[in-house]
């Protein structure tokens, strides 16, 4: 589902796409792994979509780590490449903006764009999804969305396209009701995009909201990567979603900086493992 207030009639804010590419009838999208955390992003004709995705876990230090490649579409059939990492992540994540929005017949504006890539079960938040929906096409900015399936086939055919979510979305959505890890979230920090999500389990302890997480970033040894929000109904969401859009509308340097400063957090497991060793090793001498 695609929806962008400018792709319908005046009013209506909704357009729903299903798997045409923008390009011409029977287009389609590959994704294949490089290098550790390196995705090269093909916009193809005729082809199958085949995905093997970014290694979200790589550490920063290391050669690629953080590099995105995009391939967008300047004409028809014309392909202008775009390698991107945190230094040109403004410029990188644009193209992956217009390849995605030619790839779903959405109108090809400057505006920002909100991406939800999960399972649409009651822990993901649904109606807290919905309301995130209508709230962006209200605001003049445009919205996708990717929902998994129960049946194996349905999914692994739409499994691939999340990857140009990530790469082509301004923010991205996770107002999960509860989440013990979460992967979503650092999988967009890794692509540039913002992750707007619900404060709770794995997503407090990964997100620190720009305005209000100052001190419990820098006590994590981190600094603000997204935006947050409290309770299950919709002006919690609105909360958090309008003040992500409204910043990456209004202050694009600032995105910018934001954007590359959240691609090189390290998420890896190399600190984690420091704090085992001195935990084990503190234990070892008590015992």
């Amino acid at each position: 589902v695609a929806a962008g207030k400018s792709a319908c009639k005046e009013g209506s804010g909704c357009q729903v796409v299903a798997g045409k590419s923008a390009c011409e009838e029977g287009g389609g999208c590959q994704l294949e792994q490089k290098y550790p955390g390196m995705v090269k992003l093909h916009l193809t004709y005729d082809e199958p979509l085949s995905h093997l995705g970014p290694n979200h876990g790589s550490s920063p230090d290391k050669p690629d780590a953080t590099a995105t490649s995009c391939v967008a579409v300047a004409h028809r059939r014309a392909l202008k490449t775009l390698n991107y990492g945190w230094e040109n992540v403004v410029e990188g994540k644009a193209a992956a903006k217009m390849a995605l929005q030619q790839r779903l017949n959405l109108n090809l504006q400057d505006v920002p764009m909100a991406g939800v890539v999960t399972r649409l079960t009651h822990q993901k938040g649904i109606h807290l999804i919905k309301a995130a929906a209508w709230r962006t096409l209200m605001m003049g900015c445009q919205f996708v969305l990717l929902g998994s399936a129960p049946d194996g086939n349905v999914q692994n055919e739409f499994e691939n396209f999340a990857r140009e979510i990530y790469a082509g979305s301004d923010v991205i959505l996770v107002p999960s009701i509860f989440e013990p890890c979460g992967l979503t979230q650092l999988i967009s920090m890794r692509y540039g995009a913002l992750p707007v999500v619900r404060r709770t389990g794995g997503l407090a302890d990964s997100v620190f909201d720009h305005d209000d997480d100052q001190e419990k970033a820098q006590a994590a040894g981190m600094e603000t990567n997204g935006f947050s929000f409290d309770g299950q109904d919709e002006a919690g969401i609105a909360y958090a979603l309008v003040r992500g859009l409204e910043k990456c509308k209004g202050d694009g340097a600032w995105w910018g900086r934001m954007a590359a400063r959240n691609m090189q957090q390290d998420w890896s497991w190399n600190r984690p493992a420091l704090e085992y060793i001195e935990l084990y090793w503190g234990a070892a001498k008590k015992s």
